[in-house]
């Protein structure tokens, strides 16, 4: 699946249509069909302050689930949450990449104690 595809995946799946996305991140309408190769960073950046739920690996690689767990949406502040003023703050959004950084980076810690506790499991069961 492509980029392209997955981020069509995520928008019907906020019940939006891909015009109202468009609108939303400030593209130009056939944004999403021209997306081929990636998505750059200042574009990336405004989907995800505008969507804290995308799991932005799952929508570059196609790693991990489409929604972020919940536990890791706290860390990451809402769009609308943030003054007016600071919505285009270079500064504001890179601490806000900082926190989605952080929350992946805790997500990775908890997936690799379940790894190690079934490898620990399948070893016991196997003796």
């Amino acid at each position: 699946m492509t980029i392209s595809e997955r981020l069509r995946e995520f928008i019907k799946s906020e019940k939006l249509s891909i015009c109202e996305f468009e609108r939303m991140i400030s593209a130009g309408n056939g944004y999403v069909s021209r997306i081929k190769n990636g998505i750059k960073p200042d574009r990336l950046e405004t989907i995800s302050l505008k969507f804290p739920q995308l799991n932005l690996q799952w929508l570059l690689y196609g790693e991990g689930e489409m929604l972020l767990k919940p536990q890791l949406r706290e860390h990451i502040p809402s769009y609308t949450a943030l003054p007016a003023q600071k919505r285009h703050s270079e500064e504001k959004n890179t601490e806000n990449l900082k926190h989605i950084i952080r929350a992946l980076e805790q997500d990775i810690g908890h997936q690799q104690q379940t790894i190690d506790y079934y490898r620990k499991l399948v070893s016991d069961l196997s003796k």
